[in-house]
């Protein structure tokens, strides 16, 4: 999308015009630099190639158009001339030739980089439609919509599968614990006096001495 056209033609007339409108309708944004020139005459060769010239060594132009109405073979005879057309072919900025009407030929027709039916057309060449583009915006809106609803509903199923995959894990571990906390409770149940105690337990005195054997003992001791 070219952001500066360049348009060599008469800054009378319709043709300048008919490219501002239509670059206008097409797409606002684009600048025009006109680099006014006759185009027929004897002095209008002269001032084409100097008008193609400045704009070619202008920084902000990227495309060069060169316009004018129909007329005559006389009328058009200037683009045949060899100056002007060894001067388009040693452009370094694309031109777009737009001479006279669609049936009318001339010599720039062929070497420059484009050749267009008439000025009008020219102009839609260069220029983008801007309806196209927001209707091309629009689409791409919602193509990255459906994207983006696609994405989300694949990363919940994602996350709803971890989620799941991490509740097994923790139930696991946590039964492993469990277990593991069961265990060292029956340990510690085990090894507390209180479970010796309830298991039963005694000292006996026999004598005033503590009796550690069954044989130190007789039927009917006190």
């Amino acid at each position: 999308f070219p952001d500066w056209v360049g348009v060599v033609t008469s800054a009378e007339g319709a043709v300048i015009h008919d490219i501002r409108k239509t670059i206008a309708r097409r797409f606002p944004a684009t600048q025009i630099r006109l680099a006014p020139s006759r185009v027929q005459g004897t002095e209008a060769l002269t001032e084409l190639i100097a008008a193609l010239e400045s704009l070619d060594r202008d920084p902000l132009v990227q495309v060069i158009i060169l316009a004018r109405g129909g007329g005559s073979l006389e009328d058009l005879w200037n683009f045949n001339e060899e100056a002007l057309v060894r001067c388009i072919a040693g452009l370094n900025t694309p031109v777009v030739s737009a001479i006279g009407h669609e049936r009318d030929f001339t010599l720039c027709d062929f070497v420059a980089d484009l050749r267009a039916p008439t000025p009008t057309a020219a102009a839609e060449l260069v220029s983008p439609d801007q309806f196209e583009i927001r209707q091309w915006l629009d689409e791409q809106m919602l193509l990255a919509e459906q994207k983006t609803k696609f994405r989300i509903r694949r990363e919940k199923q994602i996350l709803s599968e971890w989620e799941s995959r991490l509740r097994e894990l923790m139930r696991g571990r946590i039964k492993l614990v469990s277990s593991e906390l069961q265990a060292l409770q029956m340990q510690a149940n085990a090894l507390h006096p209180q479970s010796i105690l309830d298991r039963g337990f005694s000292i006996t005195i026999h004598r005033g001495k503590r009796l550690r054997r069954i044989s130190e003992v007789s039927p009917g001791d006190e």
